[in-house]
C-alpha cells in the first residue's frame, strides 16, 4: 500500500474513469498525471483530491487511489554525475565538428 500525502503525483492507470466527453465536466483519463492536494481516508479505502479537479471543493469529489500509481521523484544518484561528467568533459571529435559545420553552411 502507498502512504499518499499532498504534493504527490498520482498517474492514473486505469481506464475505469474514462467517461463519453459530455458526460462530466471533468475525470482523469488513463496515463494522465494529476497534482495530489488531499487525500481522504475511509471505510471504502483511500480515495485522492487533485488539484485539476475543477470539483475539487465537492466533498463527493475525490478518486479511488487503487487506480493511481505514485510517481516517486527522481533522485541524483552516482550515475546520473557520472554520466553528466562525462557529457560536460567529454571532448568533441573531429567528425563531430565537421558534421555541425556542414549543417551551419560554413
Amino acid at each position: 500500500m502507498t502512504d499518499w500525502k499532498a504534493g504527490d503525483l498520482a498517474l492514473c492507470v486505469s481506464d475505469y474513469y474514462d467517461k463519453t466527453p459530455g458526460d462530466e465536466p471533468w475525470w482523469p483519463r488513463a496515463g494522465s498525471v494529476h497534482a495530489v492536494i488531499a487525500v481522504v481516508h475511509e471505510e471504502l479505502g483511500v480515495f485522492l483530491e487533485f488539484a485539476e479537479d475543477p470539483d475539487r471543493f465537492n466533498p463527493d469529489m475525490s478518486w479511488s487511489a487503487s487506480f493511481f500509481r505514485r510517481i516517486d521523484p527522481h533522485t541524483e544518484d552516482e550515475d546520473d554525475r557520472e554520466v553528466i561528467a562525462h557529457m560536460i568533459y567529454a571532448p568533441v571529435s573531429h567528425d563531430v565538428k565537421q558534421a555541425f559545420a556542414a549543417e551551419k553552411g560554413e
